[in-house]
């Protein structure tokens, strides 16, 4: 787990938040691999709960994040696949007026770990409103 639900780049409280940063080292050793030549290949990009909603957050922009690793042709050369596995939540109140709203508490993590790939396109955007 990259305690960040695999969307953040930062430092903060004394902990990393680098979901986004490992997802990116990943692609880049795929495409050191091989992914995206000598012919179409497929990438299948997954994950369960929190993972899932990582995958979600970065499915958009996965040719983006391939072509910053050395693929420059990688929407002709790479098709992506999403499976996402219980990403989403029901925005509900809480229960006790003690607790906050979960999309309160997203919104906190988006900001602190400096999610980038949430809606504006183009990688950049900021935290849902």
């Amino acid at each position: 787990c990259s305690s960040d639900a695999w969307m953040g780049d930062a430092a903060a409280f004394g902990r990393e938040f680098r979901g986004a940063r490992i997802l990116q080292a990943l692609l880049t050793d795929l495409v050191r691999r091989g992914l995206g030549q000598g012919g179409r290949h497929t990438l299948l990009l997954s994950g369960q709960s929190a993972g899932a909603r990582g995958a979600m957050v970065h499915l958009d922009y996965v040719h983006e994040m391939l072509a910053a690793a050395g693929l420059p042709d990688a929407a002709a050369s790479v098709e992506v696949l999403g499976v996402l596995d219980s990403p989403l939540w029901v925005d509900i109140s809480p229960y006790g007026a003690s607790s906050e709203v979960l999309s309160s508490q997203c919104q906190s993590v988006y900001s602190f770990a400096q999610v980038k790939h949430l809606g504006g396109g183009g990688g950049g955007g900021g935290p849902p409103r």
